[in-house]
């Protein structure tokens, strides 16, 4: 070895053994609030959450004495376009701008696997779009039980089956979002597929296949359809679907599974790995 040079020294101290996928999660969330679109639409999710509850105070005030499950699934059902819109906004950018910008290489010269890197970015997303279903049913189930002294059964369940509710159907369009992220080239062409996706297999398959043909079957395509039907399962009243609900909870297996494989297989890779 030529005079003057040494060999790099051992490192003697403590090593990190946590892991780094919180780590990773956090940077994801904070991402998200700085952007102007994702946090705007985090807030209309909640916005709107707050005006359920308003309605449900005006029905008190105007001498409404039981509520009902159906209001309250309306609101989740309606939440639903919010979550999406979020997790197209937010899942689109969320592998994209690392590999456009070269950031996943540094990322990977830390101590951080691939595995941390995707888990963290997709538990970021999957717990921020069911915040936005969950929050809002914290809420007026609070509201509930300060105006109401009469309550439809087994209300006392509403929060667990709401946070199901929630938690599917975030599986469902984070994994999609997250799937569509790890194969586009455009942040926001993904955010336009991933919408366009959701809205062209409910309205144009769902919705105008099944009246021309006068076949409800075409209904399992749509995503908010096959998610209904699983509130067929969790909710005692308030939901209905004109096909078997078991069907419905096939598909929605199927899309989520279909949207988390995809992502497995064209998981973001360092330029060069085999």
């Amino acid at each position: 070895m030529p005079e003057g040079v040494h060999p790099y020294p051992r490192w003697n101290g403590r090593l990190a053994t946590t892991t780094r996928v919180w780590t990773v999660a956090g940077g994801e969330v904070d991402r998200v609030r700085r952007s102007t679109w994702t946090s705007l639409v985090f807030l209309l999710g909640l916005a709107w959450g707050v005006a359920s509850v308003i309605e449900l105070w005006q029905l008190r005030r105007d001498g409404t004495s039981v509520h009902e499950w159906a209001w309250f699934v309306d609101m989740l059902d309606q939440l639903r376009w919010f979550a999406l819109a979020f997790a197209a906004a937010a899942g689109g950018p969320a592998l994209l701008d690392d590999l456009r910008l070269g950031a996943l290489e540094l990322y990977l010269t830390r101590p951080l696997t691939a595995r941390a890197y995707v888990v963290g970015k997709a538990l970021a997303l999957l717990g921020m779009t069911t915040a936005i279903m969950v929050v809002p049913s914290v809420l007026y189930i609070a509201a509930s039980h300060g105006l109401y002294d009469d309550h439809p059964e087994r209300w006392g369940r509403a929060l667990p089956m709401a946070i199901l509710y929630g938690v599917a159907w975030g599986i469902l369009v984070s994994g999609v979002a997250l799937g569509l992220s790890a194969v586009g080239r455009s942040a926001r062409a993904m955010a336009i597929a991933i919408l366009g996706a959701f809205v062209g297999a409910d309205i144009v398959v769902g919705r105008l296949l099944s009246q021309l043909t006068q076949d409800d079957l075409f209904r399992l395509a749509s995503p908010f359809e096959s998610h209904q039907a699983l509130g067929t399962f969790l909710f005692p009243a308030g939901v209905s679907v004109p096909f078997d609900p078991l069907w419905g909870v096939v598909v929605l297996v199927a899309l989520s599974a279909l949207g988390w494989g995809l992502l497995a297989w064209r998981r973001p890779r360092v330029r060069g790995e085999a």
